[in-house]
Formats: C-alpha cells, sequence, structure tokens
C-alpha cells in the first residue's frame, strides 16, 4: 500500500509541476509467465539445431510477468504457450558493462535479429510439418 501511496503522489507532483494532470491505472493482478512444460521440451528439441547445447539454461527460473503471460494463463483464456529469451550479450562481453532491457545503458546486439528469425522459423515450419503428418 506504501507503494501506490508513494507512486500516486510523486506522478501527481510531476503532472502538477508540468502544468497537467494525470491518472494513474494499473492492474495489481498479473499473471506469471508460465510455460506449458510438453511445448517448453518441444520447442527446445526445435531449436537444438539453431542454438548449442550449453547456450540452453532451462533451469533459470525467474518470476517475469509480462504482457505474453496472458497467452499462456487458462484463467484469462490463454492456450499453452512458450517463452524463451535470445541472449543480447555478445561473446567476451562482461555482464555487468551493459544495462539490462529497460535501462539506459542498453544496447541492442542487431546479431540477435538473425538468430530470432531462425528460432521462430524453426518453429513454425516444425509445427507446420508436423500437421502436416496428421492429414
Amino acid at each position: 500500500k506504501m507503494i501506490t501511496k508513494n507512486l500516486e503522489r510523486t506522478v501527481k507532483l510531476i503532472s502538477e509541476l508540468n502544468g497537467c494532470s494525470s491518472t494513474i491505472t494499473y492492474m495489481i493482478d498479473y499473471p506469471v509467465t508460465n510455460n506449458d512444460a510438453n511445448l517448453a521440451n518441444w520447442a527446445s528439441s526445435e531449436m537444438g539445431d539453431i542454438f548449442e547445447t550449453e547456450m540452453a539454461d532451462r533451469d533459470a527460473a525467474m518470476m517475469a510477468a509480462e504482457d505474453f503471460s496472458f497467452y499462456g494463463d487458462s484463467e484469462y483464456g490463454g492456450l499453452p504457450a512458450v517463452y524463451f529469451f535470445l541472449g543480447q550479450l555478445p561473446l567476451g562481453m562482461d555482464p555487468q558493462s551493459v544495462g539490462g532491457l529497460h535501462n539506459h545503458k542498453y544496447n541492442f546486439n542487431d546479431a540477435t535479429i538473425a538468430v530470432g528469425v531462425k528460432a521462430f522459423a524453426q518453429l513454425a515450419i516444425a509445427k507446420k510439418n508436423s500437421f502436416d503428418a496428421l492429414a
């Protein structure tokens, strides 16, 4: 409750200092991003040709609440889903020297675009092939 009050007060004061008004709308019930275990195993297996085994960290649990979490949450009508990260850190670079996402020090690694496209294309082709096999 203290965080909510402080946030509301801060936004109100900043708005007033800038000659405008503000309204805060936030959602307390934000679901955790939960991967469907079967789908996550399937995706991991399919992407094995793209990513080296030592690059995959399947055990890294984290409390990621993000917009994607609604897609996989049955309470909100979601379907089985899998969420994965593409590493942005160039090899040999110290993670402490760059900022994470939403940080002013963040530097997007353009080489990741090709990796992401390959990963999603591989998953789409594999899923299409599995549907074709059922026909």
